[in-house]
């Protein structure tokens, strides 16, 4: 399937929720009871009123992918299964000019839904660190301040024992965020 104006900043196209593909591991946010709770908050609020954010897609090839909207095509696609009738969901198309980089970016800037968790973050700024970007890059570009920056990328660093206590809860983690 190809889409004439995809890659037209600001496009929005009704697409079905069906043909919109994900990339294994693109997501961040891990399963838990907190992000089913935040998808089942989504699926009410689509049953009631349809999906009133767009999703962020843009083509590669002839397929559509997903880059920003994982808990509401997640909550659409619980919603199909359990016999609602979804067959278009909103979605803005990304620029053709946008990279992987600015992909990764825009989880930590455009999330506007369910806020990434700290452990989240560290996965996403780790990803930029891949892109030749260094701390003070990502502060700059995410309002973070450099030392957040750093601290979180050493809890990614952390043993998975850490890790697997801060998912449940059993150890906070918090530090100032903004500049």
């Amino acid at each position: 399937m190809r889409f004439q104006d995809l890659g037209k900043r600001g496009v929005l196209q009704n697409l079905d929720p069906l043909i919109i593909q994900e990339d294994s591991g693109w997501n961040e946010r891990k399963e838990g009871p907190a992000l089913d709770a935040h998808v089942a908050t989504l699926m009410g609020s689509i049953k009631a009123q349809g999906v009133l954010e767009p999703l962020t897609v843009y083509m590669r090839g002839d397929d559509v992918v997903l880059t920003n909207g994982h808990c509401r095509l997640l909550a659409v696609q619980r919603l199909i299964a359990q016999g609602e009738q979804i067959e278009f969901v909103p979605c803005r198309v990304e620029p053709k000019t946008a990279n992987d980089a600015d992909r990764v970016l825009s989880m930590l800037t455009r999330n506007s839904g369910k806020p990434l968790e700290p452990l989240e973050m560290a996965a996403v700024m780790k990803r930029l660190l891949a892109f030749g970007w260094d701390e003070a890059k990502i502060a700059t570009n995410t309002g973070f301040t450099t030392v957040y920056v750093a601290a979180l990328l050493k809890l990614n660093s952390a043993p998975e024992e850490i890790k697997g206590m801060i998912t449940r809860g059993e150890v906070a983690r918090s530090e100032e965020r903004r500049v």
